[in-house]
């Protein structure tokens, strides 16, 4: 069963340099998922299609990938293909910012995913371990966020094959349901260290969410995790040093994010150094947020939306 817990290649002795070194090293993520689906189109018609795969709206997370297999080249500037494939939503019927918290589940435990034109939703099924399920719901009606297209091969009978592009989430086309009956039950999960992390958008979401860590990209498009937050050009923090955290407002600053930061006993207010040097040779990493485990799998959170962060 699917659980896709990180191997442990980062601990905070580590030197970025050591991290990029083994970030060279990662292995090729395998299917992880039933290559069969079956499509319903928008006048409810199925239509059962093989070798499936997800060429918008997944993502493979390469920082839980198998350290032991050379990482291929990028191709036409995507990251590389490495790690387990997970399914990329936004959950939320109304967003006012560009970027917020994307909910992560493995293609593996998908269920179905169901469009609805007049609600402009898509909802995520995913199967769970006892025959149950949860349902992720996003709205459709923004521009580039939960937008789906997935290719198979549909059986054409005596013509052979063809492989064809289905699209969920759009507002003129589309299909009505991708349902996919090769799902694995996602397994309990265990999500260690809980954190408790309320996000504000347009609402306060408060999260069920455990084992934080600031995630990094580097040179090249691979995705790493590393213990530790940047702010200002000197200050470093080990994220499970940091009691409290919250983001405020900028708006006069034109400095950038800027997070209320209780650490040593002391609060103060930090700009994050997103982009932080960590050594003259090397092109530093780019701040993504924080990610941790969820029940389904897990949360990217740009620091922009903490609202509040507090360690226990």
């Amino acid at each position: 069963m699917p659980t896709h817990d990180p191997p442990s290649l980062f601990t905070t002795n580590l030197t970025m340099r050591t991290l990029l070194s083994i970030g060279l090293l990662v292995a090729l993520g395998a299917p992880t998922y039933g290559q069969n689906v079956l499509i319903v189109n928008a006048e409810g018609k199925e239509t059962k299609a093989k070798n499936a795969k997800f060429i918008v709206g997944a993502r493979h997370l390469s920082w839980l990938a198998d350290p032991k297999t050379p990482v291929p080249p990028a191709v036409k500037g995507k990251p590389p293909a490495v790690g387990p494939e997970y399914l990329e939503i936004r959950e939320g019927l109304l967003f006012q910012v560009k970027e917020g918290v994307t909910t992560l589940t493995p293609i593996a435990s998908l269920k179905s995913l169901d469009f609805d034109k007049v609600k402009k939703t898509v909802t995520a099924k995913v199967l769970l371990e006892g025959g149950g399920e949860v349902s992720l719901i996003g709205s459709t009606e923004y521009l580039k966020i939960n937008k789906f297209q997935l290719e198979a091969d549909v059986d054409l009978g005596q013509l052979g094959a063809a492989r064809k592009t289905f699209k969920g989430g759009e507002a003129k086309e589309g299909v009505q349901s991708i349902r996919f009956p090769d799902a694995v039950p996602l397994a309990k999960r265990d999500l260690g260290t809980k954190t408790k992390l309320v996000t504000r958008e347009k609402d306060e979401v408060t999260h069920d969410i455990g084992s934080l860590e600031p995630l990094y990209t580097l040179q090249g498009g691979m995705i790493r995790t590393w213990p530790f937050l940047y702010f200002q050009k000197t200050v470093k923090a080990e994220l499970a040093k940091i009691k409290g955290m919250r983001a405020v407002s900028a708006e006069d600053l034109k400095q950038g994010t800027v997070m209320e930061v209780t650490l040593g006993g002391k609060t103060a207010p930090l700009v994050v150094n997103e982009t932080p040097t960590l050594a003259e040779d090397l092109a530093p990493p780019r701040l993504i947020g924080l990610v941790g485990k969820t029940a389904v799998g897990y949360q990217i959170v740009p620091l922009a939306r903490i609202h509040e962060f507090v360690n226990p």
